[in-house]
């Protein structure tokens, strides 16, 4: 039920950004702070073909919430 964390410092994001890395390498930060860039969007067909359940161009999904 416990687990001893001292001398682990607190992180603010669950994954390694690798910030103290070497700047030549890739690091796990380039897939959190890449630059916001417009790219084309995925065929609804390929997106849905593996889908369980659909309607139409839709995922069709259990309801989740009470009304």
């Amino acid at each position: 039920q416990r687990l001893d964390t001292t001398g682990v410092a607190p992180t603010a994001h669950a994954a390694g950004l690798g910030l103290d890395s070497d700047a030549d390498t890739d690091t796990d930060a380039d897939a959190v702070l890449r630059p916001d860039e417009p790219a084309p969007s995925l065929d609804a067909a390929d997106t849905l073909r593996n889908a369980p359940r659909r309607q139409g161009n839709l995922f069709r999904v259990r309801a989740v919430l009470d009304e």
